[in-house]
């Protein structure tokens, strides 16, 4: 019977490196924690030498091992530099190129004048412009230093750079070893088609400068990004090659181990240090080092080595995802892939379950972090994983071949890269099919009550798989919980919502407004995203619209009118051009009735009468020419909203005097500055609905705010609310709030 595994320094070192990023996401003081855990290392030990024979001694042993790592990496920790905290402005430079990939890519800043700062530390390299244009990571190779003028802003926690003027200050001979040997196999891969030449390279080394943004967010949808991760599947190839071609030609240990050391330096300065490869190269170190010595590790106390050394070596791992992720994942596959593919093989084939058993360890182990990171639950990556497993050793070894073939001889690596491409193919084809047949997420907790939950059904699988029936119920608990907390609350929002009278739609920076009135629903604008229209209308309970208002045509409020074909009955325009009357016959075909209207027409829609305020006559399309319209009850004379499209200041103008009372409004333009405020006051409004997402327009501006507030309205924003519904009885419910 095989032994358990050796937990005993996996679990100090997990305590040191919590410790660490304790104090990095936390207020706790490095020294208060040094100082904590020094003095539980020297009362654990006094109590394990007190206790020496007993059972207690060799748990208080351990505990004063933690302590004294949690320690070590704190300490360690304080010596790196503060993260670089200089805020928004304009700084010299001197930044250090941390990866061959395109930009944005990681980097550090060495030095930074920033006027009275001064500041350094790791950065996110978001555009470098030079004499030659914009700066290639992957032409100038990992570990360039560049100096340049840079544009500095904060985002997501993270310092990041925009910079102009950058020239190459060092070149170190290993950056231009490998930024050669990356462009040399790019240049083999050129003639191979589509995306599985793009993304062969990234499969083979992790380059994915040739890889679009559509394939990346597809591979990162499907759960297959990891495959452009160079990590220990692709250093243990490399070592093992090295390894055994010196082994065959004769030579003695050290010798083999030399060069498969060396070997695998030199692919990690090719692939670039990420966190994954960090991992990775630490572990085959340790253990070819182990192999000198004639003392193999077990592969978690081998795992957990790599860990502590590569914390020491660079402390900021301890917040990096990537090495979270990738050390997750390989301590899954070290733990519980074997033992889920035995309890699988008794109802398959072996080397099914064993290939079943390889992403489900690695995804369960991974769970609660992708949870923390807002990325859910998501079943189907296990099965695009499945279907990828096969393809991924393929194109990593022929890869790699084409790779160093294409330095010597072109013609042949392109060869090479040609039997390596159906199976890059095949990878893309199914992020891509991952892509078209969208998202699937089982419905779970976020944050950490869903991270903790996750790890308990982690727990719970780990009892199963022990045959301990007590297993099911943990899991069931903790899937219990997790999905009571977001689908209880969620029943209780909707039912909540069910007398909706006005719903302004979340579609980023858009318009989508939704008006009922008895059995009658109308939509105004579609905004340009057709997910998030679909996702509003769902939230409303809405299929079928009676009748859909285009105020005009920019793509912010028609963009999304394709997915409306077949479900709306009629379609109301204003003035239009040949392109978008080909928009309008799309509606027709689908069996809508259009009509162009303009100021004093009158649509009725059940017990809704809409009247129509703008456009005049002879106005030329465009948001001149946007529809303004005024919607009331037929039993209830009073007009409850007004819609004013993309109509600027000179309009506004022109509607004084015309424009009705009501006790709601939507914004002009998504509250840009060309407003009219004795327009909104003539409105009157109790609340003023801002349809408005991330922009560079600068909407909601300060003007058009204080234009609303002025006049009494209060502006309720979909970037702060989310989706906005405005009840009959007046009540207000977001979907979220700011």
């Amino acid at each position: 019977m095989k032994p358990p595994a050796d937990f005993r320094l996996a679990i100090p070192v997990a305590t040191g490196w919590l410790a660490l990023a304790l104090v990095e996401f936390t207020p706790v003081d490095a020294g208060v924690a040094v100082l904590v855990a020094g003095s539980g290392m020297l009362v654990a030990l006094l109590a394990a030498i007190l206790l020496r024979r007993r059972a207690p001694a060799g748990l208080l042993a351990l505990i004063a091992v933690a302590c004294a790592i949690a320690a070590l990496l704190v300490v360690r920790g304080a010596q790196e530099p503060a993260s670089v905290d200089a805020g928004t402005g304009r700084c010299d430079a001197l930044v250090r190129l941390d990866s061959g990939n395109a930009l944005p890519a990681a980097a550090t800043v060495l030095t930074a004048d920033c006027g009275r700062e001064h500041s350094s530390g790791p950065v996110i390299l978001f555009e470098a412009v030079g004499e030659h244009g914009e700066v290639q990571p992957g032409e100038l190779g990992f570990g360039t230093v560049l100096s340049a003028e840079c544009d500095t802003w904060s985002f997501q926690d993270n310092w990041v750079l925009d910079c102009t003027n950058a020239h190459v200050v060092e070149r170190p001979l290993f950056a231009q070893w490998s930024a050669a040997w990356r462009a040399s196999f790019q240049r083999a891969n050129e003639p191979l088609p589509g995306d599985g030449g793009a993304l062969l390279a990234g499969l083979a080394i992790g380059d994915t400068s040739r890889v679009d943004e559509t394939l990346q967010d597809a591979m990162l949808e499907a759960g297959l990004s990891h495959l452009t991760a160079v990590s220990g599947a692709n250093c243990a190839i490399v070592t093992a090659a090295a390894f055994g071609l010196s082994a065959a030609l004769g030579a003695r240990r050290w010798v083999r181990i030399s060069v498969a050391l060396a070997a695998l330096a030199a692919f990690v300065v090719l692939v670039t240090p990420e966190p994954s490869v960090v991992r990775a190269s630490l572990m085959a170190i340790i253990a070819l080092l182990g192999f000198l010595r004639g003392q193999p590790r077990g592969a978690v106390p081998l795992l957990s080595l790599a860990v502590l050394v590569g914390l020491i070596v660079n402390p900021t791992l301890a917040t990096s995802v990537g090495f979270v992720l990738s050390v997750l994942a390989t301590a899954g596959l070290i733990v519980h892939s074997k033992p889920i593919a035995e309890r699988l093989a008794d109802y398959m084939p072996a080397p099914l379950a064993f290939a079943i058993a390889v992403p489900v360890a690695a995804q369960l182990w991974v769970l609660p972090v992708l949870i923390l990171l807002d990325n859910g639950v998501q079943p189907l990556s296990v099965l695009w994983n499945l279907a990828a497993a096969p393809a991924a050793p393929v194109v990593t070894v022929v890869g790699l071949v084409a790779c160093m073939a294409s330095q010597f001889v072109p013609v042949i690596g392109t060869l090479v890269a040609w039997l390596a491409w159906p199976a890059a193919a095949w990878i893309a084809s199914l992020a891509r099919l991952s892509e078209a047949i969208g998202p699937w997420r089982i419905p779970w907790a976020e944050g950490l009550p869903g991270a903790l939950l996750a790890a308990v059904g982690i727990t719970g699988v780990a009892m199963l798989l022990r045959r301990r029936r007590l297993g099911i119920a943990v899991i069931g608990l903790a899937a219990l919980l997790a999905t009571g907390l977001v689908s209880v609350p969620e029943a209780v929002r909707r039912a909540s919502l069910a007398d909706w009278r006005v719903v302004q739609c979340d579609v980023d920076q858009g318009h989508a407004t939704l008006v009922r009135v008895g059995g009658a629903t109308v939509l105004i604008d579609t905004g340009e995203h057709e997910d998030l229209l679909e996702e509003c209308l769902q939230t409303a309970g809405v299929r079928q619209i009676d009748v859909l208002f285009l105020t005009h045509f920019d793509l912010d409020h028609s963009g999304a009118a394709p997915a409306m074909i077949g479900r709306i009955g009629t379609v109301v325009h204003g003035p239009m051009t040949q392109e978008d009357e080909q928009l309008v016959a799309q509606l027709r075909e689908g069996g809508a009735d259009a009509r162009e209207v303009g100021a004093g027409a009158r649509v009725t829609v059940g017990q809704m009468v809409v009247n129509v305020l703008w456009p005049e006559a002879g106005i030329a399309p465009g948001n001149p020419a946007s529809l303004a319209l005024a919607f009331q009850e037929r039993t209830n004379g009073g007009v409850f909203l007004v819609i004013l499209g993309d109509l600027g200041e000179a309009e506004q103008r022109r509607l004084i005097g015309v424009v009705p009372e009501s006790t709601l409004l939507l914004a002009a333009h998504h509250c840009s500055a060309d407003q009219h405020p004795p327009l909104y006051d003539e409105v009157g409004a109790d609340a003023v609905l801002v349809g408005v997402g991330e922009n560079s327009y600068g909407h909601p501006t300060d003007a058009c705010l204080q234009a609303i507030t002025g006049s009494g309205g209060t502006p309720l924003r979909t970037d702060e609310h989310g989706t906005i519904a405005i009840m009959h009885d007046g009540s207000v419910w977001f979907s979220g709030v700011d």
